[in-house]
């Protein structure tokens, strides 16, 4: 018999449904999260005004804009490296991981 008599079958498990409502608890989950993290400093900064002008004073908002922008640039190049590893294009999911790594050691 030849190895071309037997095709190898992969059963592939799909969760769809599972998918999506893992999906909208984690939605959920994070909502009541930075929700609650809103409220408490909303909170603090109406019992402290004073505290949270005097801290305002010492932001640097050009650094921060940086920092930012940075770390928005990072997080696409690693998203788009692992859709590269997707495709098996291994140069550009090298690249785009250097990127990212030359991008983090920008922040350090």
């Amino acid at each position: 018999m030849d190895m071309n008599d037997h095709q190898v079958h992969i059963d592939e498990h799909r969760d769809d449904e599972g998918a999506k409502t893992g999906m909208w608890i984690f939605i959920f989950t994070e909502l009541l999260l930075f929700g609650g993290l809103f409220i408490v400093y909303s909170v603090y900064r109406y019992l402290n005004p004073l505290a949270f002008h005097l801290a305002a004073e010492e932001l640097n908002t050009t650094l921060g804009t940086i920092n930012t922008a940075i770390l928005l640039v990072s997080s696409m190049t690693i998203a788009m490296s692992i859709s590269a590893i997707q495709y098996k294009n291994k140069r550009l999911t090298l690249i785009l991981m250097t990127i990212t790594l030359l991008l983090a050691l920008a922040l350090w």
